[in-house]
């Protein structure tokens, strides 16, 4: 897994101990496995599954677009419980729907950087023009 969550701690000031931290994404935390799944879609030979960040039909369908085979939930349902799947799953079965796809191969890459018009949009240099100014 490439955005698997790692253990993560925080320190007792008062007993001068570790204890865990905050162990659930949250939807915050989207844009790394984002971006990372739209570099990579159809560029390695393996499907691509999302983690970290998604919880809603929206999250769903961004990783999708970016090229993801598949969605997990694991937050998501630790904080809103089971239905939470087919919550996602109408969500974005309703937001296809809207926009004329029938199925999730007419999403899936759609918005990665190899179907993309504008590949430079995905590289790293856009975040330092965007720093400095420069179009």
């Amino acid at each position: 897994m490439l955005f698997n969550r790692f253990y993560q701690f925080d320190v007792d000031l008062e007993k001068l101990e570790l204890k865990g931290a905050y162990r659930l994404s949250t939807p915050f935390e989207i844009a790394l496995p984002l971006r990372w799944i739209a570099l990579l879609a159809g560029k390695v030979k393996c499907d691509l599954s999302a983690s970290t960040g998604v919880h809603d039909a929206a999250g769903a369908a961004k990783m999708l677009l970016a090229g993801a085979t598949t969605v997990q939930l694991c937050s998501a349902l630790y904080l809103k419980g089971l239905g939470q799947i087919g919550a996602v799953r109408d969500g974005v079965e309703s937001w296809m729907n809207e926009r004329g796809m029938k199925t999730l191969a007419d999403v899936r890459g759609r918005m990665s950087q190899m179907q993309s018009g504008s590949p430079e949009l995905y590289e790293r240099l856009q975040y330092i023009k965007a720093l400095v100014g420069i179009d």
